[in-house]
């Protein structure tokens, strides 16, 4: 074999592995939903918030369903014009709806690949995907017809594609960003938290820009520059929240709402002047925000939470999500967790890249962490934690950088934990 055929079997191999992998899973997916295991507590409304949406209609019959569960109706809309025969069947079966939510998780399984080997590399890369396709939490949730997993994929694509643009700011990647921006906020509500930590995160990035523009008292360009970036994510995340919830009453105005929770009828009550304004998103988009901070809350629908032998009830367990990830995430992938950490922060060279690599993985899984472990009451599994393991597979690539000069010891503990 010559030289240069080594070296393209090499590359193939680079494509093929990645390829294998996520085939591998898609398959052991696709192979469970096949058997049509019963629904989950919520999917049958899923499904039917989708099958709305699909229908033109975004009106809400409860508070967390979102315009995203339309592409798992998809393939039974589509069999709806059909005459007959097997494929309108197939169609219109519900493990073709799971299997829907499986090509997303297919999607991101990519993109955890992808954005690792940017960053750390081939091997590196190879290892954040292994600890994504072989996590039982995200398996779970990729053959479900819920938005758990939407959200996780819209969220990490977004830091993705906000790291994209902070280093290399240019049309292209700022349209990417924004319309990953938008799209977060039609897949759960989760993703409202995006926009502050966008603003804190690219703050960070551009800080020796403002250092030196308050310095030299050149602020104005940077003001400008900032304004802009306001004016542009306003009206992409408007357009596409309306296009998701299909113009449903957009502009209804303010005093017109008829709100569930304490904290948006205290601002009705307090200011009368914004009684008349018209709000430029969808009826239902605002009332569904409302009606999830009345149900986080006051614990509607969630009932008593049981955990360690002991059960809460309205405030549920400070830790929650810790204990729940201790006991449901696999002991090797948090050991590796554990050791990727450990050797970042305790390299200087490292650290040095934070701010303009790693604080896009890492600020986001330290906001939901300490959000969702102290500050949010809904405590029913992982779900809602669930976007904070991708953030965390792809950080796990760095412990692995520079893998040709890992001893054969060190080379075979990491397959090992893989394995």
């Amino acid at each position: 074999m010559t030289l240069k055929r080594f070296f393209t079997s090499i590359r193939q191999l680079e494509t093929l592995l990645p390829v294998l992998l996520i085939l591998a899973f898609a398959t052991t997916n696709i192979a469970s939903v096949l058997r049509e295991f019963s629904l989950t507590t919520d999917e049958d409304k899923h499904y039917a918030y989708g099958e709305k949406i699909v229908s033109g209609d975004s009106t809400r019959f409860d508070d967390s369903k979102m315009p995203v569960s339309g592409l798992n109706a998809l393939p039974k809309k589509l069999a709806s014009f059909l005459d007959g025969g097997k494929l309108k069947q197939v169609l219109s079966r519900f493990y073709v709806a799971r299997t829907v939510t499986i090509i997303f998780s297919c999607l991101l399984a990519f993109l955890v690949f992808h954005w690792a080997r940017l960053r750390y590399g081939f091997v590196p890369a190879l290892f954040s995907l292994c600890l994504y396709v072989l996590d039982p939490n995200v398996i779970a949730h990729s053959q479900l017809v819920t938005t758990d997993l939407y959200v996780t994929l819209a969220i990490t694509f977004a830091f993705y594609a906000l790291w994209r643009f902070s280093n290399e700011r240019n049309w292209a990647n700022g349209l990417v960003c924004l319309l990953a921006l938008g799209v977060s906020q039609i897949t759960k509500y989760t993703a409202v938290a995006l926009f502050p930590l966008f603003i804190l995160i690219l703050l960070i990035y551009d800080f020796p820009a403002w250092r030196s523009a308050f310095i030299g008292l050149k602020v104005s360009n940077l003001l400008k520059r900032y304004t802009l970036y306001g004016v542009y994510t306003i009206l992409v995340t408007l357009l596409i929240i309306n296009l998701g919830f299909l113009f449903n009453h957009t502009f209804t105005a303010f005093g017109d709402y008829r709100f569930s929770s304490a904290t948006f009828n205290k601002i009705q009550a307090k200011f009368s002047f914004l009684h008349s304004f018209p709000v430029p998103v969808p009826y239902p988009y605002l009332q569904g925000f409302d009606l999830m901070i009345n149900t986080e809350k006051t614990g509607n629908f969630s009932g008593n939470v049981y955990l360690l032998g002991k059960i809460s009830t309205l405030d549920g367990f400070p830790g929650y999500y810790f204990i729940a990830s201790l006991l449901k995430v696999p002991l090797a992938t948090q050991a590796i967790l554990l050791f990727a950490f450990i050797s970042y922060f305790t390299r200087q060279e490292r650290r040095i890249n934070f701010r303009i690599n790693e604080m896009f993985l890492l600020i986001p899984v330290l906001f939901f962490a300490v959000y969702f472990n102290f500050f949010f009451n809904t405590q029913i599994g992982i779900r809602y934690y669930l976007p904070v393991f991708p953030l965390l597979y792809i950080f796990a690539g760095s412990l692995f950088v520079g893998w040709g000069n890992f001893s054969l010891l060190k080379k075979l503990s990491s397959l090992a934990a893989i394995a």
